[in-house]
């Protein structure tokens, strides 16, 4: 039966004969969370179940998604109001925090404080709103790719600014945009 291969072979033996089992998982620590990790005695670990492959892609789009949608509400009050509801950025950085420590690592909250920084010394040019959302963003994104949203966010900006030659513009909506197209193109 099953048991007497698994204990002659090796786990990694079986479910890559099921076609369960994939490279990228290779010391696949527990803290991922998913039920029917083992590891063989190669240290692979295996995966079962049939959702199994697919969940660690669907782990990134639901993060992508639940970080869009909050940027997406966030733009609609920046426009209309010119300012961003705390709650909801107090809700995506606890969030974030969450996911962070579920992965197992630091969030990124240097770009943060140097926009609430920028902020206070710029006398609100770029909002303290704007500064607490790149500090709960950092919950979610690396500082690499959180530096590239706001740089690339205030760069759009610049550019719409100068062809409808507006002096004050929302933020959010820009660092949706960028976001949008990093993420989901």
């Amino acid at each position: 039966g099953i048991r007497d291969t698994m204990s002659s072979r090796g786990l990694g033996d079986v479910y890559k004969r099921q076609g369960l089992y994939h490279r990228s998982w290779n010391k696949l620590p527990q803290q991922y969370g998913l039920s029917g990790a083992e590891a063989d005695r190669d240290g692979d670990s295996a995966v079962g179940g049939k959702g199994a492959p697919c969940m660690f892609q669907m782990r990134r789009e639901v993060k992508g998604l639940w970080i869009l949608l909050h940027l997406l509400y966030l733009s609609a009050e920046d426009v209309k109001e010119h300012r961003i509801s705390m709650p909801v950025i107090l809700e995506l950085g606890c969030t974030g925090m969450m996911h962070a420590a579920a992965e197992g690592r630091v969030p990124s909250l240097l770009p943060g404080c140097l926009v609430l920084f920028i902020a206070f010394f710029s006398k609100e040019r770029i909002g303290y709103g704007d500064g607490w959302l790149i500090l709960a963003l950092g919950m979610w994104i690396d500082a690499a790719g959180l530096l590239r949203l706001f740089l690339g966010g205030v760069m759009l900006g610049f550019l719409y600014g100068l062809c409808f030659r507006k002096k004050e513009l929302p933020l959010v909506p820009f660092l949706t945009a960028v976001y949008t197209m990093g993420e989901w193109m």
